[in-house]
């Protein structure tokens, strides 16, 4: 509350002292007219008049096109928060009105915390949450279709069923995450670290591995690594 009095009155002092500042140099002005030209003097409160009115409109659209700006920023804030809920309603409500905002897509998301967040059947598909930190997160059932995850931290988070389509999950941490029956068909796991996560029934068809990836037992990928003995499915036809 203390805060937000300083800043009001921050705001105040500004204000009057360009009010001040505008007088001054106003009346400086015509005072110098009236001495000098006095005969000029309607032409100049014309000019005055035009170049003030002018700036007006000039400061209303700066001011305006200011406010939409901060107000854009606080209302995401404020959804970031709600995304991070616990209570699974509230989260999802708050990844609806970020999408309709254009803001799952567009780098708003990259490197926010999420940790714990409980996002079950949450549409992030085509979201960009690179470095992201969604450790412990609740993602059972999201859709993850075409999503960025670049260096996220999904350490201990649930994946389970979770379509991850397409997404791009280039050097992110899945240690002790669990991707039960998730779809990681044609998916980025380049750099990847899988070190204890659980792909029982993941659809691993065409995913995307190199030599940098960490296996679930600890191991590098290698191309002759088979995903079955992980309990995943390599195939269409066994999925």
């Amino acid at each position: 509350m203390r805060k937000s009095s300083i800043n009001t009155i921050s705001t105040r002092v500004v204000l009057l002292v360009l009010l001040f500042l505008a007088t001054l140099t106003s009346g400086a002005s015509a005072a110098i007219a009236l001495i000098l030209e006095v005969e000029t003097t309607p032409q100049w409160w014309i000019g005055w008049l035009q170049n003030f009115s002018t700036e007006m409109f000039g400061a209303a659209v700066t001011f305006i096109l200011l406010e939409l700006v901060v107000s854009r920023r606080r209302d995401t804030r404020k959804l970031v928060i709600q995304m991070r809920s616990r209570d699974n309603a509230t989260a999802l409500q708050a990844v609806e009105e970020l999408r309709e905002m254009g803001c799952l897509d567009d780098g708003t998301l990259q490197g926010i915390d999420l940790r714990g967040a409980n996002l079950q059947n949450a549409d992030l598909q085509e979201a960009d949450l690179s470095n992201a930190r969604l450790n412990n997160a609740d993602l059972r059932g999201a859709t993850l279709a075409n999503a960025v995850l670049k260096q996220a931290d999904l350490r201990d988070s649930k994946l389970d069923r979770a379509n991850l389509l397409l997404s791009d999950l280039t050097g992110a941490r899945l240690i002790r995450t669990s991707l039960t029956k998730a779809n990681l068909r044609d998916a980025t796991l380049d750099e990847a670290d899988l070190r204890n996560a659980n792909l029982k029934g993941a659809y691993c068809w065409h995913t995307i591995f190199d030599q940098k990836t960490i296996l679930p037992d600890g191991k590098p990928w290698k191309q002759q690594s088979r995903l079955t003995k992980f309990g995943a499915v390599e195939r269409p036809s066994e999925w």
